[in-house]
Order: C-alpha cells, then sequence, then structure tokens
C-alpha cells in the first residue's frame, strides 16, 4: 500500500550548489523539464530554487548572474522518506508549498510533488476500499460453491420483502435439494460430493436471471431469490434447471453420476410476508417434492384468508 514517501518520492533529483549562478539553473529546469531545482551544499540539502522564483527574477529584472543561494528559498521544509502521506500533505499545505524534499541523515534522497501525494493517497483509499469489499465478499460467500451464505440471504430476503410489501412487486423463492446426496458422500466420497456442490452451483447461477440472487443455504440445500418473478415463472425455471442438470451429468473415474435435484417454490403473499413464513412454505413444498418421488417441481399450497386451515393449489 502506497502510504509513505519512500514508495511514492522521485529518486532521480537534479541539484546544484549553491554558489551556481541561476542562468544555470535555468538551464538545468528546462533541459530535465522540472519546476524545480534543489540547492545541495556538501551533499546536504540547504535550499530549493522553483518556477516561480525565476519568475521573479524575471519580473524585477534582476541579474541572471548571480549566485542560486541569494534567491532559494530557505531554511529548507523536508520530511523523511517513512513519513505517512498524509502527514506530507499537511506540512505542505501548512507551508504553503508544493513540493517536498525527502531527506535521510542529512542527505537528500528524493522529492515529491503536492500531486505525487494527492494521487497516491486516493490510490491508497482505493486499495483499502477494495480490501475492505473483498473482506466483505468473503464473509458472504461460501467457501465451496461460491455462491453467497445463508447469513447473507437473510439480508437479501429482508431487503426484497420491504420492495415487495412497498411497490407491489412480485417475489419468489425456490429452495432446491440434492437428491441422495448423502449417499454420494457415503459411496464416493466428500471430495466427489464437493464436485457435485459446485458443479450445480454453476447451473444454478448460470441459468438464473441477471436479477436473481441464488445462494447455498446450507448442506446440499440452495435458495434461489427471484424478483419480479411469481409462481409461473418460477416453476418454469425450477423446471428447466431439473432438465439442464440431467443433460449435464458428473462424471466420476468415467462413471456418470445419476443427480437430481427436488424444488419447492413460494411466492410473496399477504400470507407469506415475512422471511420465516416463505422458508416455511417453500420447505413445505420441497417436502411434498420428495415425498412424491423426488425429482420434481412442488408449489406451495395457497392459504385463503377467510379460512386459514383450507388449502388451494397454487
Amino acid at each position: 500500500m502506497l502510504n509513505r514517501l519512500d514508495l511514492v518520492m522521485t529518486r532521480s533529483i537534479i541539484a546544484i550548489s549553491p554558489d551556481s549562478n541561476i542562468i544555470k539553473a535555468v538551464k538545468l529546469m528546462q533541459d530535465n523539464k522540472i519546476s524545480c531545482i534543489i540547492v545541495v551544499s556538501n551533499n546536504s540539502p540547504v535550499g530549493i530554487v522553483t518556477e516561480r522564483d525565476i519568475v521573479n527574477i524575471v519580473a524585477n529584472g534582476e541579474n541572471f548572474e548571480k549566485p542560486v543561494s541569494e534567491i532559494m528559498s530557505q531554511p529548507l521544509i523536508s520530511a523523511g522518506p517513512k513519513t505517512l502521506l498524509n502527514r506530507a500533505l499537511n506540512i505542505m499545505r501548512t507551508n504553503h508549498i508544493r513540493r517536498l524534499p525527502v531527506i535521510e541523515n542529512e542527505t537528500l534522497v528524493g522529492l515529491v510533488t503536492e500531486t505525487n501525494l494527492l494521487v497516491a493517497s486516493r490510490r491508497t483509499m482505493i486499495a483499502m476500499e477494495q480490501k475492505h469489499q473483498k473482506t466483505k465478499n468473503l464473509a458472504m460467500e461460501d467457501k465451496i460453491t461460491g455462491l453467497y451464505n445463508r447469513r447473507y440471504f437473510q439480508s437479501v430476503m429482508k431487503k426484497e420483502l420491504n420492495r415487495a410489501r412497498r411497490y407491489g412487486a412480485l417475489l419468489s423463492l425456490i429452495l432446491i435439494d440434492i437428491d441422495h446426496f448423502k449417499k454420494i458422500n457415503d459411496t464416493f466420497g466428500h471430495s466427489v460430493g464437493d464436485a457435485v456442490l459446485k458443479k450445480l452451483s454453476k447451473i444454478f447461477r448460470d441459468s438464473a436471471r441477471k436479477v436473481d440472487i441464488v445462494f447455498r443455504y446450507g448442506g446440499d440445500e440452495f435458495a434461489i431469490v427471484c424478483p419480479i418473478s411469481g409462481t409461473r415463472s418460477s416453476r418454469i425455471f425450477a423446471e428447466r434447471l431439473i432438465k439442464t442438470i440431467e443433460k449435464k451429468p458428473v462424471i466420476h473415474n468415467g462413471t456418470k453420476l445419476a443427480v437430481t435435484i427436488s424444488v419447492g417454490i413460494c411466492k410473496y403473499t399477504s400470507m407469506s410476508s415475512s422471511i420465516e413464513k416463505m422458508v416455511k412454505r417453500a420447505d413445505k413444498a420441497l417436502y411434498r417434492a420428495k415425498q412424491n418421488g423426488r425429482n420434481q417441481v412442488c408449489v406451495a399450497e395457497r392459504v385463503t384468508s377467510e379460512n386459514p386451515q383450507v388449502l388451494m393449489r397454487g
């Protein structure tokens, strides 16, 4: 991270002795396309001559043959190579200067400008933000599949439910369970089980719309939050997932593993207006899909407001 002067300073420095005349200083600045030149005596910096100093000489009609020691700014304001960027910027702004020589053991080792420091500070801020975002993403991701985890599911569902309530928008929740996943682990080992999780995760992610959010809900369970999606479109999507998985089997040692999924779907209604209620109803639909033979989709039964005990097919 670029947070110290020694990491951003210019090490190639043009210097001049105090008894050199102003003409030489001007020529060095022109030839090297620099806006300042450090005045050094016995390897120790003693002052600085800037383009502003030269402009003042021209404006006042002064003699260009006199030594730079008569026009240089002194005492020289400087900082050490380990000085932090923010501290260096404060030094420059407090003293109303735009360039800061970097000195170590009384020897000039570098030079930074205000622009150098601002650019470096901006890069440091961006790097810190990227690191923070990466840490935040890791906290939201499942390590095996790379999908969002259950903790983040709660956050997303809360936001999407609030949107559905406020705007009357459609919202569906799809819960997915891998059929006989324990048998796969027991028969082929957990490494193969992990390969199945990764394979299906990729299918879910690739098949989902951009607005859909896919989660590893836990173990062999997955959840897909589908904004702007009702029961019909969510069911079509889920049935397409089942067919895609059938066409893309997991291969282990040359053997195709017959992996299937069971799916339960619940859409947002006034009777399913909380995370807990939607998950519970989607889970019940998933359980029915398993009871009915697995490898299929079931939609949550709708509860009427007049008689909560009466169940109707959604």
